[in-house]
């Protein structure tokens, strides 16, 4: 297990992000984002960078409580790239109308790559669901698997290219979360 990593960037009241630290840069660049530079996402609302519609109103719903209360929040959440899973933990802390957001790395395990997560590779104009926070991907209404058995059951082996990936949030993340911060109410 490696150390915890701090990656740190700041929003203003208008969710502008308005400063990235160098670690936060340098995990971008080895996540095979190399587009995301301080001049491509300073001055830019975080909206444009968070993907799913669930996605963005939980994170609304965050940021929304983490500013009325004056109180930071903290969730553990997965920041996986095709040969690495990240567990790690989002630290919300209002300063004012602002927020400073802290991902650390709390574990990583390495593990065979995985074409299916590689935002290099050729996708086709089928999607496939992943949830934004566990990295658990959608195979029914029912279920939700690691990206190995989803490919498996899926028969993604065969498949090429590849679906792309569209971002929600699976049935028990969201009611972690929600039972978490009880004075929120889902509307999406």
């Amino acid at each position: 297990m490696l150390l915890p990593t701090r990656y740190r960037y700041t929003l203003d009241a208008t969710d502008r992000i308005r400063f990235v630290d160098r670690n936060w840069l340098r995990f971008a660049k080895e996540n095979l984002a190399p587009w995301l530079t301080a001049e491509n996402v300073l001055d830019r609302p975080v909206w444009e960078f968070i993907s799913g519609q669930e996605t963005r109103t939980l994170y609304r719903m965050l940021f929304e409580r983490a500013r009325s209360r004056r109180l930071p929040i903290s969730i553990p959440f997965r920041c996986d790239s095709k040969d690495i899973r990240r567990f790690m933990r989002l630290t919300i802390n209002p300063q004012g109308t602002e927020l400073e957001l802290v991902s650390s790395v709390l574990q990583e395990e390495h593990r065979p790559s995985q074409s299916l997560l590689d935002p290099m590779e050729e996708h086709s104009d089928q999607y496939l669901m992943v949830c934004s926070w566990c990295k658990l991907f959608k195979v029914s209404d029912e279920e939700w698997v690691e990206v190995e058995k989803a490919i498996a059951r899926l028969g993604l082996f065969t498949q090429e290219p590849l679906p792309q990936l569209s971002h929600g949030i699976c049935p028990n993340c969201r009611q972690s979360i929600m039972s978490s911060l009880p004075q929120l109410s889902w509307t999406s």
